[in-house]
């Protein structure tokens, strides 16, 4: 670059631009100081050049909103201007279209500037586009008062960047899910790029910042699907190394990446005790210990990345609590697909899901919880024993689960008031939520104790925290009724401003000043203006302190004070004489009349007042004695409100002091509301509570698959139930059968039943016993892959080999036409060595379902491997139905034709495919 352009370039600079937007800018006086300067350069002159001020520049609002705009790149910036959230420059352009804003131009000195912008009132709808649906990033730049001495520019505020909203990073927004977590997950490797293998070790870490829930977890790269898929991240947070895509793309291999948001923070790694800040309390030593490089480089850049995005205000989250396989089924990624645990094939609804067929809970925090449970169902007996006694109390007593069920609906969401309280974003409502919740506990409590309960329940109980001095000092503090009151008007308040501020199309179109609005407005604003003073509405009640008590008795003599002046007045000179204030808090008295002899009576009565406005049939007033009133009024109502704060500082405080205490009896609420939903559930389905012990035994008598039992319900239609007994001595179950005939049913309702079993549920069937499991693979449906060039064949060989490579003895298989995108040989082959495999070396319990016969000749010499199939039932007149029972044996028709007939494929092909079977033989 030339020196001229150097200079230029510094004189943009100067004036607060962008290079690049020195083609829009009339640089005139540029041009012709530059001509100056190329002299200056062409004569070798050593005279500093002295930085030129270009006389045209943006307004300081819109220099702020660029500087802002380039210290946060990868925001939306939302800026606050009076009543409204404004976007600027080119995100104007880009973005207000896809909110349906009208896009205008500002004019300046400089240059038009793009703007749009949105009623401040209405920033929690667009922040839920922006966020939730569009997964977009948005910084807040709010309006803070200036200081006194402040001269720095004619504004009265600054406009400051709070908080950096994103995905993950959601606390007490109104649109985040109640009933699911809220995640951000941070990925960490130290292993460089070029050396990133399917067992290279990876940390993981997890926050939901709504509750402060807090997790940790080793893993490794081919096991990241999986991970992914449980925790169902809102965002992952990356190193800036994997900011390429190839890079990215070297980590997830095997994720499926579509949905996630993707932020990237810089490597830099804290000592724990970097940590401690952040947490609710000191780490353990266990913790301590078991605590691995990766995963301290990966909860280090979590902390960091949330201390940034809440612009490094206080943030405390929860001890973190490490997510061991050892006490945690694993469900792979596969597994949580082809079972829909939590998302349906129909793109991902949650209608047809495990989740939606058994959720009975009424609380979110209880729902939340049961999401947890069935993608990590416990492996721990002791753990998953006293689940099943919480269940099966409540399945005896139908009479106390109904009114616990009926109280705990009644319960607020405790972990996320309490987060907002820890956060320091607390409220009177959420104290009072809190209170009520305590109150609710107390009767829960009660009724705990007056059943006939196993010991689970009597621990249960005892541990079940009341609170009842924090919730007394909560009712004795904030008035609910004056609360519910400041509401409404807050509503009714932001409705008016809504409705006013809509009258415009847009915020840049300039309001027509006309007279009469005007004057209408400002007329009500200052007849209203007293009247208002007269109804405060205050939520800490007077009682709460001797000082809060003290200005309230100041604040009722005042106001019988102005009353009694009033009166004087009116008594006096008439009832067209009123005492008012206006919006710069002048106090004044005020005469409707065209009588002079009024206003003259009222000048001798009260000789101190002056004039100060007069029109034909008005006039005004200073009254020495009505502004001393106003004044003292406003200052005692001054010290209420900081009273007020102060007193809710406190309370807050003290429900801070028993933070540990009050998450600890949300959680047990939690218990009590999946205790009592899935008892309802297992009335409801005639389920069986599950024998769960630690042999390698999977019983099942009259096992029935829970969602299609359910969609099958709704139909009228009854479900045929089958028996499972996989174990010793025959570990392998080899079933054969045609289409539609029930093998995958059979198959994933073995699954899901040993899931629901080991979360703590009872199960579908009369009988069952389930050997703890430590990881479900499915190898059940398959598609192309093509965004990571994969056919359906290589998925299913992928998926495949992962088991293989994976199950142990304790492990859960079941495996669908594996082998079935080659040719029929190669395709036989293939799954005769997986089943070996599977019985010599991974020795697990394995569903295998296939078309091929020809596999059960091959094994029917293998005492571990039994064979099994279903069937359909040709009726005379070459009709048929399918048979859905399981039973021994082999099936070597598989009726191919004729489910294709009933798909409908045309009749001449079946016949010429009938021929053609019969000519091969």
């Amino acid at each position: 670059m030339s020196h001229a352009k150097s200079i230029t370039a510094f004189v943009c600079r100067v004036g607060r631009l962008r290079t690049q937007h020195l083609r829009t800018w009339d640089c005139g006086q540029v041009r012709q100081k530059s001509t100056i300067i190329n002299g200056l350069l062409k004569k070798n002159n050593s005279v500093p050049l002295k930085p030129i001020e270009p006389t045209k520049t943006l307004p300081p609002v819109l220099r702020g909103v660029r500087l802002q705009q380039e210290r946060f790149p990868d925001c939306v910036l939302l800026t606050k201007v009076g009543g409204f959230y404004e976007l600027y420059f080119q995100q104007a352009e880009e973005v207000a279209p896809l909110l349906n804003l009208r896009v205008s131009q500002r004019r300046t000195s400089l240059m038009p500037v793009s703007m749009a912008g949105f009623p401040a009132a209405k920033l929690d709808r667009y922040l839920k586009i922006l966020v939730q649906d569009m997964n977009l990033c948005v910084a807040l730049s709010e309006e803070i008062p200036k200081a006194p001495d402040d001269f720095s520019t004619s504004n009265l505020y600054n406009r400051v960047v709070t908080r950096v909203i994103s995905p993950g990073t959601l606390i007490d927004e109104s649109f985040i899910s109640p009933g699911e977590s809220n995640f951000i997950l941070s990925i960490a490797t130290d292993e460089s790029l070029g050396d990133i293998q399917p067992e290279t070790l990876v940390g993981l870490t997890w926050l939901d910042l709504s509750t402060g829930e807090f997790y940790v977890k080793d893993s490794s790269v081919q096991e990241l699907a999986g991970d992914i898929e449980r925790i169902s991240p809102r965002e992952v947070l990356l190193d800036t190394r994997f900011k390429d895509e190839k890079a990215r793309d070297l980590l997830f291999s095997d994720v499926n990446t579509k949905g996630l948001y993707f932020s990237y923070t810089d490597p830099e790694v804290w000592e724990i005790n970097q940590w401690r800040k952040f947490l609710d309390r000191p780490l353990s030593i266990d913790f301590l210990e078991d605590l691995k490089p990766v995963e301290l480089q990966s909860g280090s850049h979590l902390l960091q990345y949330v201390s940034n995005r809440l612009m490094n205000s206080k943030t405390t989250i929860q001890h973190p609590i490490r997510y061991s396989p050892r006490e945690n089924m694993v469900i792979g990624a596969c597994a949580l697909r082809s079972l829909e645990i939590r998302h349906s094939f129909q793109e991902g609804r949650i209608q047809g899901t495990l989740l939606h067929a058994i959720n009975r809970t009424v609380t979110h925090s209880g729902a939340r919880l049961l999401v947890q449970r069935l993608c990590s169902p416990s492996t721990n007996v002791r753990v998953i024993n006293e689940r099943l006694d919480l269940v099966e109390a409540f399945v005896q007593n139908p009479s106390a689960r109904i009114q616990i069920t009926e109280l705990l609906k009644k319960t607020s969401d405790s972990e996320r008031l309490l987060q907002r309280s820890v956060l320091g974003r607390g409220s009177a409502q959420d104290f009072l939520g809190l209170a009520s919740t305590f109150h609710l506990t107390m009767e829960i409590k009660t009724l705990l104790r007056s059943m006939n309960t196993n010991p689970s329940l009597v621990r249960l109980t005892e541990a079940l925290n009341t609170h009842e001095d924090l919730c007394q000092r909560i009712s004795n503090t904030i008035d609910e009724e004056a609360l519910y009151k400041r509401q409404e008007q807050d509503l009714e308040a932001k409705g008016e401003v809504v409705e006013d501020l809509e009258l415009d199309s847009s915020i840049a179109a300039p309001v027509p000043k006309t007279k009469s609005r005007k004057s209408k407005s400002s007329l009500e604003s200052v007849k209203n203006a007293f009247l208002n003073n007269l109804s405060d509405i205050w939520i800490v009640k007077p009682s709460t302190s001797p000082a809060l008590l003290k200005e309230h008795e100041q604040l009722k003599t005042l106001y019988k004070a102005v009353e009694k002046l009033q009166s004087k007045i009116t008594s006096t000179v008439g009832d067209n004489v009123t005492l008012r204030r206006s919006p710069s808090k002048m106090y004044f008295v005020y005469i409707k009349s065209q009588n002079k002899a009024l206003k003259s009576k009222f000048v001798k009565t009260f000789q101190d007042a002056t004039v100060f406005n007069t029109t034909l049939s008005t006039a005004n007033y200073h009254l020495p004695s009505w502004s001393c009133l106003g004044l003292e009024i406003e200052a005692t109502k001054t010290r209420i409100s900081q009273l007020e704060a102060q007193t809710l500082m406190d309370l807050q405080t003290d429900v801070l002091k028993q933070m540990s205490s009050i998450r600890e009896s949300a959680k047990l609420l939690n218990e009590l509301d999946i205790s009592t939903s899935l008892a309802s559930l297992a009335l409801e389905g005639k389920w069986v509570r599950p024998i769960v012990n630690n042999s390698c035994v999977h019983k099942v008598i009259q096992g029935r698959h829970p969602i299609v039992e359910k969609a099958l319900q709704q139909k009228m239609v009854s479900f045929t139930a089958n028996d499972c007994y996989v174990g010793k001595p025959s570990r392998i179950w080899l079933i054969t059968g045609p289409n539609m005939a029930g093998k995958s049913t059979f198959l994933r309702q073995n699954a899901l039943i040993a899931i629901l079993a080991q979360m703590g549920s009872f199960v579908p069937a009369s009988f069952a016993e389930i050997g703890v499991i430590d990881q479900i693979f499915s190898r059940v449906g398959s598609a192309d892959n093509l965004s990571q060039h994969k056919s359906t064949f290589m998925e299913e060989m992928m998926e495949s080999a992962f088991i293989l490579k994976n199950a142990t003895p304790r492990s859960f298989v079941i495996m669908d036409e594996v082998g079935r995108g080659t040719t029929t040989k190669e395709g036989i082959a293939i799954g005769y060595g997986c089943l070996e495999h599977l019985r010599t070396i991974n020795k697990s319990r394995v569903l295998f379902a296939t078309h091929s016969h020809e596999l059960a000749t091959l094994v029917k010499d293998e005492k571990e491997i039994e064979c099994y199939c279903t069937d359909l039932i040709v009726n005379e007149d070459d009709t048929f139905v399918f048979d859905h029972r399981v039973r021994k044996g082999v099936n070597r028709n598989s009726h191919g034709l004729r489910v294709a007939a009933l798909a409908g494929v045309p009749l001449e092909a079946i016949k010429t495919a009938k021929s053609i079977l019969k000519r091969e033989g």
